[in-house]
């Protein structure tokens, strides 16, 4: 009896101890797979009130209002406070939030400023997914997500932030400006005509004309365009000074942009920005070309940078005693600007009257592979926050390819998903997105745009860029030597920057 007893106490230590490993094995988890409204969230998922605060920039919060109501049918315990902050302080009230420990759950930051904030912020789940059948990582799901320039929010093989948009510059023109240029030589070649009674340079110049009404039809597609377009819309006064600029583009202060602008110049002339190790700076060095002779495409692209603003060169046609480069534009003073295609609105909100358009961005001539320059903000979530596994449950709702369309919808923003952008891109041409809609151009560039890594001293960097620029147009430096100088300082910035 006694050992009938004893059997039958171990059957059922026995069967509860299994019924309790099938219950931890099934047990639920805090899933991050996507839910539509509906469906029922993960029992796992906290129930408690959970308030988080969400900084942003830029938009109001009806950008955002579908996708976060949205979210709060699937998880009604969940209160999103949307703030829209000031642009002017927004920099100086996020870094007292930071240091004190008060900061937002949610916040922007620039995409290259990742590792300087490396510290304050809480990486990505490792099980956050867009998919409930994915077997990827986070990580391999956020490559095959986002366009290959939002990698710059991974760092050290984590995601720390998912972009809502992807900026890309772009060529803002005028085309009355073009036309006047037209009008001007067309009028100047006919009276040349008119004059002589050489049938050859008679021929001459009809071909002429059909070549500058040619090249004037349209903005420059490449930068060999570029420079004879510059020539043609470039207009001198009486004492030959710059009456009209081609663009507003060449120094170091003036141009807004120029080390992004001169940044992709380099990139597109296949220049190597930093060594395989991200330790030295290398837009300096040479490079072999397949014929065998070397080159260096950093200094060839810092040269045609500054032949813009330089009295010297050919193409000179930006004063440096002029407004700068936006201004310059917005008073008509310059035909066209580089800068960032969110630049519309600030062209149309400021300059109501200013008649513009924008052009993709000029490639090099012949070139089978599209690169464009990337500028995009990251969402990200404080370290600081009491609940980031759901604020990152919530960025990953938002930048689903359910919910994102609808914000770059109702924002007017570039998208970032590779999907979109690869659809919107299939619609060009060729090379240079011939073809496109303007309104099209944007999200088409998304797909080909990139960056290059700046460690944690991105203004120090800008700034040596800056000079750079300066030391060959205003000190007459050698573009070789200002470079050289430069990626000098750059090396010791990094290395003295790295942990």
């Amino acid at each position: 009896m006694k050992n009938k007893a004893l059997i039958s106490v171990v059957l059922v230590i026995v069967l509860l101890a299994i019924g309790a490993g099938v219950l931890f094995f099934f047990r639920p988890q805090f899933s991050f797979f996507s839910l539509r409204p509906g469906q029922k969230q993960p029992s796992s998922f906290p129930t408690e009130p959970i308030t988080l605060t969400y900084w942003r920039l830029f938009d109001d919060e009806e950008s955002l209002a579908d996708a976060i109501s949205a979210y709060r049918q699937i998880h009604p315990n969940v209160q999103i406070v949307y703030q829209k902050k000031d642009y002017e302080t927004y920099q100086q009230e996020l870094d007292e939030a930071l240091r004190s420990g008060n900061a937002p759950d949610l916040f922007m930051l620039k995409h290259d400023e990742i590792p300087q904030y490396l510290a304050y912020l809480f990486p990505a789940p490792s099980d956050l997914s867009y998919s409930q059948d994915s077997k990827e990582d986070f990580r391999s799901q956020f490559q095959n997500h986002f366009v290959k320039a939002a990698s710059g929010l991974i760092y050290q093989n984590q995601v720390y932030g998912l972009p809502l948009w992807m900026g890309s510059l772009v060529l803002f023109y005028q085309p009355a400006l073009f036309q006047e240029a037209l009008k001007e030589k067309t009028e100047d070649l006919d009276r040349q005509i008119a004059l002589t009674k050489n049938e050859d340079i008679s021929r001459g110049l009809e071909q002429e004309k059909q070549r500058v009404a040619q090249l004037l039809s349209h903005p420059p597609r490449n930068w060999t365009e570029m420079i004879e377009v510059t020539k043609l819309l470039t207009k001198k006064d009486a004492q030959g000074g710059i009456a009209r600029a081609a663009i507003a583009l060449g120094d170091g202060q003036k141009t807004l942009k120029a080390f992004d602008i001169l940044s992709l110049l380099m990139m597109q002339n296949r220049t190597t920005m930093l060594s395989e190790d991200k330790k030295k700076a290398a837009f300096h060095l040479p490079i072999k070309k397949s014929d065998g002779t070397t080159i260096y495409p950093g200094t060839m692209a810092l040269d045609y940078y500054t032949s813009f603003a330089r009295p010297t060169k050919e193409t000179y046609t930006f004063a440096l005693d002029s407004e700068n480069s936006v201004e310059a534009f917005a008073q008509q003073k310059a035909a066209m600007l580089i800068h960032y295609s969110y630049y519309q609105r600030v062209f149309q909100k400021e300059y109501p009257d200013l008649q513009f358009k924008i052009a993709p961005l000029p490639q090099i001539e012949g070139v089978k592979q599209r690169l464009d320059y990337a500028f995009y903000w990251g969402e990200v979530v404080s370290k600081s926050s009491k609940h980031p596994e759901v604020a990152w449950d919530f960025l990953r709702f938002i930048t689903s390819d359910e919910n994102l369309p609808r914000y770059t919808a109702r924002s007017q923003n570039p998208s970032p998903l590779l999907k979109e952008t690869q659809a919107v891109a299939s619609k060009a041409n060729s090379v240079y997105l011939e073809g496109s809609d303007e309104a099209d151009i944007p999200t088409a560039q998304a797909e080909t745009a990139a960056n290059w890594y700046q460690g944690k001293n991105v203004s120090e960097i800008k700034a040596i860029f800056q000079r750079m620029i300066d030391e060959v147009v205003l000190n007459n430096q050698s573009p070789q030597a200002a470079i050289e100088a430069a990626a000098s300082l750059v090396t010791n910035l990094i290395q003295g920057g790295q942990e």
